[in-house]
């Protein structure tokens, strides 16, 4: 298995202009919304490539409020949700820039240093990796869904019915 190389920021193209990266991301939305679609209907190939045609064809209905549904976190929220999503966020980019062996020795040193509390230490940890994981996919789901949504309403307006086309630059 190739190791995975962190790309620091500054030496990324800049994302404005990564037209690779934003044809990426279009495919994972018409993967998204095509499979979603295709499984509506009944299809279990969720692995076929859709035409533009099909990709303006979904449907989707609107999302009806409910008693007790969730929402996103207001303002004050955010601040507080820094501990524990930020700091488990930074743990994990940490974990990250340590090889396997390095990793080991960790754990090994706080369940030998720690005696009873390097297990619950531990723990702590994978659980706050866990919840952090499952808090942002589910938000993840909130912002790929409308992004595909958005995608899906603006291939059913003719480009001609713009004096100029929409671009990235002029986002």
């Amino acid at each position: 298995m190739t190791p995975t190389v962190a790309k620091p920021m500054s030496t990324r193209s800049n994302l404005n202009n990564d037209e690779a990266e934003v044809a990426a991301h279009f495919v994972k939305m018409v993967a998204a919304v095509g499979a979603a679609q295709r499984l509506q209907d009944g299809s279990t190939d969720v692995e076929k490539e859709m035409a533009d045609e099909e990709f303006a064809a979904c449907n989707f209905d609107a999302w009806i409020h409910e008693e007790g549904e969730w929402t996103p976190p207001t303002n004050d929220q955010w601040a507080k949700l820094a501990n524990p999503h930020l700091v488990t966020i930074r743990i994990a980019w940490l974990t990250l820039y340590k090889t396997k062996a390095e990793l080991i020795e960790m754990l090994r040193d706080q369940l030998r240093d720690s005696e009873d509390d390097g297990n619950e230490f531990i723990t702590s940890i994978l659980d706050h990796l866990s919840a952090t994981s499952d808090f942002l996919n589910g938000m993840l789901t909130v912002v790929d869904s409308a992004l595909a949504r958005l995608l899906v309403a603006g291939m059913n307006i003719p480009n001609s019915e713009f004096n100029t086309s929409f671009t990235r630059d002029s986002a």
